[in-house]
């Protein structure tokens, strides 16, 4: 029998091809959706490759080295190697990480720096393919008390006010704000960041980081003295009014200006309390807002004495200077700052120390090298206040920040009153500008302007205690009091009855 060798040959390669195709169509076509399917969180993985991430990192380190305000004092305070840090972050940015890992890593090499005025954030486009927007946000108000996460305020609907939240869909509360902390930052120690995302409520945009997406039910569980439960929270529909319960009132995140201060009177204790949410306000404004209020308190039979509460109060403008005005007595420095000349303070004020010099705030002591002069701030009483007419009590806690700690700040050192609540955390940059990244994804902002105090000693990321150290107390919480403003009231309760 004859065998057509060519023929089998033929027939044979024809199969190899016919392998080869298919395996070439897979490698080419299928195998990168997979891999895009596979990536964490949902996201899908840059076009770009190591290389372009590596530029992203080296922008963000070099804007950070060239225009930060003392890198050298943080370095030194925090006990860390910026340098260091820029490289350990280099060798995480793998060319097959996701969007959400490459902006957790670059996240998490910035916040090194423990300071609530820099800021990464996505730009709007990477915002919105980053993060799913949701009807969630501003129903839940959870506050950190007694070392543990507790709802003060919620849905009706859902009973959780008093509870301790464990788990958000699964994952542990507590480790998600850790997470959160080191993505989106917030403050100049764990504290305020902590009580500074809460507030915020970053741990959505964190989850969806984590998870992909943000889904349309939550699983909530909670304890509360009889143990633990289950809730199983729908997204509520956006057109549908939410009523909500709230065990005790904090302040808030205004929304505007109009919201900044919030005035009020205690009959049973004949104190006036003002809650300064924020510094948002002009100057102007607080001064005409204020007086009225004032105006309206010496008309009252009786006064004991005012509170001033700047709990969770997330700064502003110099309006905290127009405020301070009217409880000294003489006029007081309330610190020397300084600008870093950098091609971003040149960029975005050029005109700003020219305007300190026609302002005659020229501080004698030299700023050092790639600085400006050092500038000052000098206020002055007020002719007439009924601030200084009656004691005075300021309460404020960790979450205290900004142009709010600096008021805070000049109360201790001066003894304008009489400070309550938990241990303070001091920031000493301000001036925050924005700088978008040229890959188009982020955008980086930080303080230009480091503020010291009258003695030119720093005071970003330093701690101090109140005159009197007053915790919110769980139990207190959970049965709608507010132990804290209980305690200034009686405070001003006790001086009264002993001054009389």
């Amino acid at each position: 029998m004859k065998i057509n060798l060519y023929s089998r040959i033929s027939r044979n390669n024809i199969s190899a091809l016919k392998v080869f195709l298919v395996l070439f169509f897979i490698a080419i076509f299928i195998l990168p959706l997979l891999i895009i399917e596979a990536g964490d969180g949902g996201f899908e993985v840059y076009a770009g490759d190591r290389e372009e991430r590596k530029n992203v990192l080296d922008f963000v380190y070099q804007e950070i080295k060239d225009g930060y305000l003392n890198l050298d004092f943080k370095e030194e305070h925090l006990d860390f190697d910026f340098q260091q840090k820029y490289l350990q972050a280099g060798r995480e940015l793998t060319e097959d990480i996701t969007a959400a890992e490459e902006f957790k890593i670059l996240g998490n090499f910035v916040h090194n720096l423990q300071d609530g005025h820099l800021r990464l954030r996505p730009i709007d486009d990477q915002w919105s393919e980053l993060f799913r927007s949701h009807n969630y946000q501003g129903l839940l108000d959870i506050r950190w008390i007694e070392d543990r996460p507790i709802i003060i305020a919620a849905p009706e609907e859902l009973n959780l006010t008093g509870r301790e939240l464990l788990k958000f869909n699964g994952l542990d509360f507590t480790d998600l704000i850790a997470d959160t902390i080191k993505t989106w930052g917030g403050g100049g120690n764990t504290a305020q960041a902590r009580d500074r995302v809460l507030i915020k409520e970053h741990y959505y945009s964190q989850y969806q980081l984590k998870k992909g997406e943000l889904p349309g039910k939550l699983l909530l569980t909670v304890r509360d003295e009889e143990g633990k439960r289950e809730v199983l929270w729908q997204e509520p529909d956006s057109q549908r009014t939410i009523s909500r319960e709230s065990i005790l009132k904090l302040n808030q995140e205004p929304s505007g200006s109009d919201e900044s201060l919030e005035f009020s009177y205690d009959k049973n204790f004949a104190a006036g309390i003002m809650r300064i949410n924020d510094f948002q306000i002009h100057p102007v404004e607080m001064q005409n807002r204020l007086e009225s209020w004032l105006n309206e308190l010496q008309e009252r039979d009786e006064i004991r004495g005012i509170i001033l509460d700047l709990r969770y109060n997330k700064g502003g403008n110099e309006s905290f200077r127009r405020l301070l005005e009217y409880l000294i007595e003489e006029s007081i420095v309330v610190g020397h700052y300084r600008y870093r000349y950098s091609e971003k303070f040149l960029r975005f004020h050029p005109e700003r120390v020219l305007g300190d010099i026609t302002a005659g705030r020229r501080s004698p002591r030299p700023a050092g090298e790639g600085y400006s002069g050092y500038w000052h701030w000098k206020i002055t009483p007020v002719e007439e206040s009924f601030l200084r007419e009656v004691p005075v009590v300021v309460l404020a806690n960790s979450a205290t920040f900004s142009a709010g700690d600096i008021f805070v700040r000049m109360v201790l050192t001066h003894e304008l009153g009489k400070v309550m609540g938990s241990k303070l955390v001091f920031s000493g940059q301000g001036l925050t500008e924005y700088t978008e990244l040229p890959c188009g994804r982020y955008r980086l902002g930080f303080g230009l302007q480091e503020l010291r105090d009258e003695n030119y000693q720093v005071v970003e990321n330093k701690t101090a205690l109140p005159d009197r150290k007053v915790r919110l107390k769980l139990e207190e919480v959970r049965a709608g009091r507010d132990n804290q403003l209980q305690a200034a009231l009686e405070y001003l309760k006790k001086i009264r009855t002993n001054a009389d």
